[in-house]
């Protein structure tokens, strides 16, 4: 494998919607048209709600831009951003973008492995971070020049600290050209392989996903988004915030989803739309729901009569994956559609779904399933590359330029989809997409371990959470669960640590060699 050029895949055209323009150009133009409005409200817990007007969060992110390049940062070196939601955490991505530095962002439940897995990787020399993480992002980055930190950086043991408030400055950060091609953030996503891949966007990727969600959620000026999900996914940092951007409207921020506060933050905000899962829905829906001013809830599924008048809240389904920034599928608030759906073709993209030969399968009123597959223009309407992983981008490409998503979905004659599976090994524990492999690397590890296998176990609230199987003699079998939680413990976040460690003496065969997970995973249907 050569890479993309011996594939069909678009080059970005000479004229395209961003040329000459970058995410900085958006926000500057937004500060400039809507200076007083307010972008940026931060709902911490426990504290008084703080506000940010356009203009003062243009002059935050210049600020902050200036010291970042006046200790060195310059246009295409990568910064790590491991924080919680907080404004900083917005502050700091946007300061990156007006300096040309590449934003990192990492998931803050890493296990110290996993975040020396992703400084390494992704080259980072400099971070960003809050207090009660500062110990850990040095540990994890020995190498890093410095971390700044949000509050006092004086606390805990780390040298390298700056404190926020010395590496703000008032004066402007240096003049740049827009370069819609420019890198502009890396988000590690899990896949088949045992570590995540960084997914690449440009510039144009995230003006694309701007105003994509802006088209898709039919958002205005005056459309306020209540924010829960982290902002190192691409939900909540690409749908809510640069949608809001692109639309001139407002961000309600807090540090993460709790039930007992969002319908007192929704309703004293006037919120009018806010991203949404099945976790997130099955919390509200043990508690009353108040008179609100949400018109929707993006969500896996839509049209939903009983959750829509359970809420008073229409439901949007939509589906997309962190490469391909927008929605593929979605549907449409305008419009009734079938219900369960995750929507119908976005006309932004193309897709496919395709039996296992390859060949296109065509819509029945029944409906029928195949693998799905999704093609655009790589750093205009879909990611660039995974970072530094040339072979990982081409693979994940066919020789016609359609991106080979993972994932199972049925298509009806109506055009409807519905999701069907995830072809790859993946599990959904949450909102986060988890790889067995990630889990199944760091139990092979352990001393002890012949043969595995991570699957997912059913969980009312998560969907699923992983348990790994173990082939082992009955004798010595405690000390060797006790060795693999512990080994989980020490290398994987919290949400990947398998719940529970079960011996076989031998696994089910899908061939001769092939452990059937299948198989395993019908244990716990007939629990």
């Amino acid at each position: 494998m050569t890479g993309l050029d011996t594939k069909k895949i678009r080059p970005v055209p000479v004229l395209h919607p961003y040329l000459g323009k970058d995410v900085p150009w958006l926000l500057a133009g937004q500060a400039e048209a809507r200076s007083e409005q307010v972008f940026l409200v931060w709902e911490d817990f426990g504290q008084p709600p703080q506000q940010w007007t356009y203009e003062a969060f243009w002059r935050a992110v210049r600020g902050l831009a200036a010291g970042l390049s006046e200790r060195g940062v310059g246009a295409g070196d990568p910064v790590l951003i491991h924080m919680d939601n907080c404004p900083e955490f917005l502050v700091g991505w946007f300061a990156c973008s007006v300096i040309g530095a590449i934003a990192v962002t990492t998931n803050t439940r890493y296990a110290p492995d996993e975040l020396n897995y992703a400084i390494d990787h992704a080259r980072t020399q400099v971070a960003l971070t809050q207090p009660q993480y500062l110990d850990l992002v040095g540990k994890a980055g020995s190498d890093l020049d410095f971390i700044a930190v949000t509050g006092d950086a004086s606390t805990g043991q780390e040298e390298r600290a700056v404190g926020w408030s010395e590496l703000e400055l008032d004066s402007e950060p240096p003049i740049r050209a827009p370069d819609p091609m420019l890198p502009l953030c890396v988000q590690y996503t899990s896949g088949t392989t045992a570590r995540p891949k960084g997914v690449v966007w440009t510039h144009a990727n995230g003006l694309w996903c701007g105003q994509i969600n802006t088209q898709h959620f039919l958002l205005t000026e005056a459309d306020i988004a209540m924010t829960v999900f982290p902002l190192f996914h691409t939900n909540a940092m690409g749908y809510s915030v640069l949608g809001t951007l692109w639309s001139g409207g407002t961000v309600v921020l807090q540090p993460k989803f709790s039930a007992s506060r969002y319908w007192d933050v929704v309703v004293r905000n006037q919120c009018t739309w806010s991203s949404i899962n099945g976790f997130v829905m099955q919390a509200l829906s043990e508690i009353p729901v108040p008179s609100h001013k949400l018109r929707y809830w993006p969500i896996g599924v839509g049209d939903v009569d009983f959750v829509e008048k359970h809420f008073g809240v229409k439901l949007i389904g939509m589906w997309g994956m962190t490469e391909t920034v927008g929605h593929g599928i979605i549907s449409y608030p305008q419009v009734k559609g079938r219900e369960g759906a995750i929507g119908m073709v976005a006309p932004e993209y193309e897709i496919a779904v395709r039996d296992e030969s390859g060949a296109d399968l065509q819509p029945t009123d029944g409906g029928v399933t195949g693998r799905l597959l999704i093609r655009g223009v790589p750093g205009l309407t879909i990611f660039k590359e995974y970072l530094h992983d040339p072979e990982a981008t081409a693979n994940s490409f066919d020789d016609d330029g359609w991106f080979e998503t993972g994932d199972l979905v049925t298509i009806f004659a109506d055009g409807s989809i519905v999701f069907s599976d995830r072809e790859k090994d993946m599990l959904k524990i949450g909102a986060e997409n988890v790889a067995a492999s990630e889990i199944e690397r760091v139990v092979q590890s352990v001393p002890g371990v012949a043969e595995l296998a991570v699957v997912g176990r059913p969980d009312k609230m998560l969907d699923e959470v992983p348990v790994v199987f173990v082939r082992a003699p009955e004798q010595g079998f405690a000390d060797l669960a006790e060795a693999i939680k512990a080994a989980c413990e020490e290398q994987l976040a919290d949400f990947k640590r398998p719940r529970e460690v079960i011996r076989v003496d031998d696994f089910p065969r899908s061939t001769i060699d092939k452990i059937s997970k299948k198989e395993l995973r019908a244990r716990f249907q007939k629990e």
